[in-house]
């Protein structure tokens, strides 16, 4: 079978612009053709952060308003928001420049800025628009589970985004999936190919192939002769908890491959790949 694609979020950090481990430069005409063949394939929501210098670019030459979005709104654009009507000014402008009645998502980038008092400021303006559906739901992107813990003592969200992949395994914790289920909180997992090491040998850095967890996973697919994709969406689809999964691409070609690559209807066990090394499984340690 193939992955579901109402069940994926493209992501647009690479989009017009250079983004990740020596990641190629996507052109404005090249990112529209890509988006083009997305929304044919069904892929109908995009993760967009105003900490990404593509969607402003992007934005003017297409046509974002059959689109659903997954906005993540940055540290620096908090820190400018000084006031509520400022706020309510920056998610206004948003919706015209994206030409929508309502964002679907609605994200921070850190979760660290929740907690700041501009953040408490943002949120509280986010839930009156959710209340006049203006907003469709609030979240906050993670790396860590301690992270999500200190969340959901405070704010009452809708969204938990977090790294989750062959390497990186935290979120599978089965209290805190018991926790974030009671609270009917959508998991959206990102990073499931960390920024496209766990498919692309040649994308692995020597800091990187220091660690023997890289070797382990190549040699894994070279002895097995399997595709590094296949199982990669195989691990992903195999948790029922992930609602979404948000994912990144080089190029159209590769969009298709993603999207042609055959999973299996079984579950495997991949926990001999988990790693609780930060250095491996966290790309701003790299």
């Amino acid at each position: 079978m193939k992955i579901n694609s109402a069940k994926l979020i493209l992501g647009t950090a690479n989009l017009c612009t250079k983004y990740g481990n020596k990641a190629p430069y996507i052109n404005e005409a090249k990112s529209k053709n890509l988006l083009n063949f997305a929304y044919k394939k069904k892929i109908k929501i995009l993760d967009i952060s105003s900490g990404y210098d593509c969607y402003k670019a992007l934005v003017k030459q297409y046509n974002f308003k059959n689109w659903k979005i997954s906005f993540k709104i940055s540290k620096k654009n908090i820190d400018n928001l000084k006031t509520s009507i400022e706020v309510e000014d920056f998610i206004k402008n948003l919706l015209i420049l994206f030409k929508k009645k309502k964002i679907e998502y609605f994200l921070f980038h850190n979760s660290k800025d929740i907690f700041s008092r501009k953040g408490k400021i943002v949120f509280d303006v986010l839930r009156k628009f959710k209340k006049i559906n203006k907003i469709g739901k609030i979240g906050v992107s993670v790396y860590s589970n301690s992270e999500i813990i200190r969340l959901l003592k405070k704010y009452k969200i809708n969204i938990i985004q977090a790294p989750f992949n062959i390497f990186d395994q935290r979120l599978n914790e089965i209290k805190l999936l018991k926790i974030l289920k009671k609270q009917k909180i959508e998991i959206h997992a990102r990073s499931i190919f960390l920024q496209g090491i766990l498919i692309d040998k040649k994308l692995v850095s020597k800091k990187i192939f220091k660690f023997i967890e890289m070797h382990k996973w190549y040699d894994f697919l070279k002895k097995n002769n399997l595709n590094s994709i296949s199982e990669i969406l195989n691990f992903t689809n195999q948790h029922k908890f992930i609602n979404k999964i948000i994912f990144g691409v080089r190029s159209t070609k590769q969009l298709k491959e993603i999207l042609d690559t055959n999973i299996k209807d079984k579950k495997n066990n991949y926990s001999t790949f988990k790693v609780k090394k930060i250095k491996l499984i966290d790309p701003r340690k790299w």
